[in-house]
């Protein structure tokens, strides 16, 4: 058998592998995925579209069914779907969604000591988290790098005096650090830390645990906040979600315990006045069908595998540019040699992006986890006086991402680099 034909039958393999969790997936929303096309690039947009059109379905179905439940009532109001129940008497005030297992779905692990609730986006997680700490005499430290609108958020309006008089110190990780989170934390003192707070948005509750399993015998406050928009939707971006969960030190240690109750009702406060609670429209249907994690973490790993296809690429064409995968490996980041401005290089991406063969599967976006390729320019950090390139790969199939990677190489090349007559290695395999 030739070598062209072993990596035929690969491909076609790997496009079969994909379809089949592509049909898993239309499942757990409901329905069969559509018909296929002779054209990979046509059904996967085709599939894509689908799962849109299901998911503004089930949305507006969900909507009409429970539309009874508006401010119109002032009595007490629940709503019950699957394994969610919800209840209020004033929307933005009181409003409280719970879920069966939360703990245990999210984070694979359990316990009866702790409080939760949703939020409308990441942000409205950490926010009210931060200001209620503060509020209680907490300065809040952080270690590693993060995602740089919550550097802005907490360093340019939050706590601007770095030599705060607070006397309990939490710490702040993220889990969009660079470098492995497991590590980080061994090399801090964690004894110096009266709380700790986790932005868990990037890692799947396999890869939290390890975490929670460090910082638990400490027996302080853990804060596990998180972003669902990104990891925990089938790439469908159901709705702008988030959540906070609390882990109560133990009951022995009475005021660390009582001071972890009062710190959690500030934060429920704080979520009244602005407006931060989520509402049940929010919630992806999809999570009350058993399979879903499962289903999910499958997509989740075949991302990360073409993210390091990507990588792998890149890095052979590029020897000498300064190419970045974080630990997590949901993307990439390309810095160039020289600063660009956004006003320059968000206009460069999205004609890019316009012109590329691949309408609706590469595309300029500011998230990552989705169901297309993303492009954008990004900040790493405040300080940053230039925006970086960051591409965030989805779990396309071999025959169609290898096409993508390779367009986004020759770009690359002809744009960023200003490579004339850039042409790519025809002897390179990514494997």
């Amino acid at each position: 058998m030739t070598e062209t034909k072993i990596h035929s039958q690969c491909f076609q393999q790997n496009y079969t592998d994909y379809i089949n969790q592509k049909q898993k997936e239309m499942l757990l929303f409901g329905t069969n995925l559509c018909d296929f096309s002779d054209n990979e690039s046509e059904s996967i947009l085709k599939f894509i579209q689908q799962k849109r059109e299901i998911q503004a379905t089930q949305i507006s179905d969900f909507i009409l069914k429970h539309g009874q439940n508006r401010n119109t009532n002032r009595d007490h109001q629940k709503i019950e779907f699957g394994r969610f129940n919800c209840s209020y008497e004033y929307q933005r005030y009181d409003m409280e969604i719970k879920q069966d297992n939360y703990l245990n779905f999210f984070y694979d692990y359990n316990s009866n000591n702790y409080s939760y609730l949703f939020t409308n986006c990441g942000m409205s997680s950490l926010f009210p988290t931060f200001l209620a700490l503060l509020k209680n005499g907490y300065y809040i430290d952080v270690q590693g790098n993060y995602y740089c609108e919550t550097e802005r958020m907490l360093d340019n309006y939050m706590q601007l005096n770095k030599s705060s008089e607070n006397k309990k110190k939490a710490l702040f990780v993220d889990t969009s650090c660079f470098d492995p989170l497991e590590g980080l934390l061994k090399d801090i003192d964690l004894l110096e830390y009266d709380a700790f707070i986790v932005d868990t948005t990037i890692y799947t509750s396999e890869q939290m645990l390890p975490i929670i399993k460090i910082l638990e015998p400490y027996q302080k406050m853990i804060f596990l906040l998180r972003s669902h928009t990104k990891l925990d939707m089938l790439g469908a971006e159901w709705s702008r979600l988030g959540s906070i969960c609390l882990l109560h030190p133990p009951i022995e240690n009475l005021e660390l315990h009582e001071e972890s109750k009062k710190i959690y009702k500030d934060i429920d406060i704080i979520l009244a006045f602005i407006g931060g609670f989520a509402y049940p429209d929010n919630i992806p249907l999809i999570w009350n069908h058993p399979n879903f994690k499962e289903i999910n973490n499958k997509r989740i790993k075949n991302i990360r595998i073409n993210v390091n296809k990507l990588f792998l690429k890149l890095k052979n064409e590029f020897k000498d540019i300064s190419i970045c995968k974080p630990y997590h490996d949901m993307f990439i980041i390309v810095r160039p040699f020289e600063n660009i401005d956004y006003t320059v290089l968000e206009p460069d991406i999205h004609t890019f992006v316009k012109n590329a063969p691949y309408d609706g599967l590469l595309c300029c976006s500011d998230s990552f986890g989705l169901d297309y390729y993303a492009l954008s320019g990004y900040y790493e950090n405040m300080a940053a006086t230039s925006e970086v390139i960051r591409i965030a790969p989805t779990d396309f199939p071999e025959c169609v991402n290898q096409e993508i990677i390779d367009e986004i190489t020759r770009w690359i090349g002809d744009y960023i680099f200003k490579i004339p007559n850039y042409e790519l290695k025809e002897d390179f395999i990514n494997e």
